[in-house]
């Protein structure tokens, strides 16, 4: 079933015409000579067990769930003009409604629910779970229904149910929000122009890891200004607990009529802990975690130097690229 071309249209004229694709750089040759084909037809798939994709589909995506996509070797990202694809051959990204309906807990989109995915004590899959989550896409009449295509779309992933021309594709360079995100807090905050390039986008673990490296550094320089034992003694930073615990104790330690400079600087530590938390509990690279560990350093700098401060950006930079 198609999508209506109105609804590609106006998310076009809102969002602008390009999708993602993410694969592996070695099938670069050959995507740009016959097209991005369905990875059933050529009988590989980045994704194996529960989330095996539907035969026939090629998946593309927004840019905000690119570093979601696993690929084999070093990533191939293929920027995907929409404007050039034929909105009868867009189906519904069967990782949508489950997604949706997982996070509100409550009756999805679809009167039979989407399946469980069972993992074993070591956060590895069971087997026996291959293909169920596609299984459980085709067994749903209305699937691919248009009004489903187009909520899926606004989500910013779709299935396509036919090859993509190379006219539409073009090889792309995207670069890590979560670095870039530090780095430009860095910039603004304390003047800095000189803190060099930022690293390509990697899978989502590996920019998860980026920003808990960006903000264990933060948080390891903010507590050594604050000197507060209680906050200092015995905290291991990498450990998840201990951004939980401090939240509330740096939040406490302010609010006991410090001075303004060391408030300040408690303060925006506490929402830095919160942050990490808060996605570190799902390895979610959100860029919120290293944007509230550049909101530190001006803090830093009013309570030590913005020396220190500008040395704490390059040292963090250099880390993680």
């Amino acid at each position: 079933m198609p999508i209506e071309p109105k609804v590609l249209a106006t998310h076009m004229a809102k969002h602008g015409p390009y999708f993602f694709h993410v694969t592996s750089a070695e099938h670069h040759e050959s995507i740009m000579r016959t097209g991005l084909r369905p990875s059933s037809e050529l009988r590989r798939t980045a994704r194996d067990g529960f989330f095996r994709p539907r035969k026939g589909r090629v998946y593309v995506c927004g840019r905000d769930h690119t570093q979601e996509v696993p690929a084999k070797g070093p990533r191939l990202i293929l920027r995907v003009d929409l404007s050039k694809l034929d909105p009868a051959f867009f189906d519904t990204d069967e990782d949508v409604p489950r997604n949706d309906e997982k996070l509100r807990g409550t009756q999805g989109w679809f009167a039979v629910k989407s399946p469980c995915r069972e993992l074993l004590d070591d956060g590895t899959e069971a087997l026996g779970q291959g293909g169920r989550l596609a299984a459980w896409a085709e067994s749903i009449p209305e699937f691919d229904a248009p009004e489903f295509a187009a909520r899926s779309l606004s989500a910013g992933k779709i299935a396509y149910r036919e090859t993509i021309s190379p006219a539409a594709l073009m090889a792309v360079t995207l670069w890590s929000k979560v670095v870039e995100a530090f780095k430009k807090g860095a910039e603004q905050g304390i003047g800095l122009r000189d803190l060099g390039g930022v690293p390509t986008e990697e899978i989502n673990t590996v920019e998860s890891e980026r920003a808990f490296v960006i903000a264990e550094a933060v948080m390891k320089t903010g507590l050594a200004l604050l000197d507060h034992p209680p906050l200092t003694a015995g905290r291991d930073l990498s450990e998840l607990g201990t951004y939980r615990r401090l939240k509330d104790d740096i939040r406490d330690f302010a609010r006991r009529g410090h001075h303004r400079g060391c408030q300040d600087l408690a303060f925006a530590l506490a929402d830095l802990a919160h942050a990490v938390f808060k996605h570190r509990r799902t390895w979610d690279a959100n860029p919120c975690v290293s944007a509230n560990a550049a909101a530190c350093l001006p803090h830093i700098a009013a309570m030590d130097s913005r020396a220190v401060a500008r040395n704490l950006a390059h040292r963090v930079l250099q880390k993680v690229s």
